[in-house]
């Protein structure tokens, strides 16, 4: 469980909990509650439903509405809006455009296009690890070339030289930590 969330209380729920777990609107469980007798128990502000007698319902409304020629849309639940079932061309249509949308993503990650999430973290995480570092190994570098300079421009200068070589390190440190395109990376799709 996500940090941050509570464990749900199956006894006591909202029209929207019931609405997310069951994949439909909030909408279709307040229109199930008025005109097809979802069960639920009035609250001082507002209703509350018992899941498990919410489920039982629903499941046993969805075995009474598959009865109707199996168009899985019944007259009374014409404002729901259930969608028919997918027809095979439909299936096959959808089917041949994610096998497209497959090859694509394989070739853009073969020309390098696309990569995982997981390698730009370690790339990032690696980056920043070598700034810490070399921000924090500063003072101990400069205090030895600064002693005793009394000259503002002098200070300057060591220290302009010092953010310059850091920068310089830091690129090549990118570079380094950078993935290199895989080919069992793009066997995996």
């Amino acid at each position: 469980m996500p940090k941050g969330d509570q464990p749900k209380n199956f006894d006591v729920m909202t029209a929207p909990d019931v609405a997310e777990l069951l994949g439909v609107s909030e909408k279709t469980v307040r229109n199930w509650m008025n005109k097809n007798g979802l069960p639920f128990q009035e609250a001082g502000r507002g209703r509350l439903l018992n899941w498990h007698e919410a489920l039982k319902w629903y499941v046993n409304y969805r075995i009474a509405e598959s009865g109707n020629d199996g168009n899985g849309v019944s007259n009374k639940d014409a404002e729901t809006e259930i969608k028919p079932r997918e027809t095979l061309e439909q299936a096959i249509q959808r089917k041949t455009i994610a096998e497209a949308d497959r090859l694509e993503l394989k070739l853009a990650q073969e020309r390098g296009y696309v990569v995982a999430v997981s390698d730009v973290e370690k790339s990032v995480a690696a980056v920043a690890t070598a700034l810490k570092q070399a921000i924090l190994g500063m003072p101990s570098k400069l205090i030895t070339r600064l002693y005793g300079v009394r000259d503002k421009n002098a200070i300057r200068a060591i220290l302009d030289a010092e953010a310059r070589d850091l920068c310089v390190k830091l690129a090549t440190i990118g570079q380094k930590s950078a993935p290199a395109p895989t080919a069992g990376a793009v066997d995996e799709l």
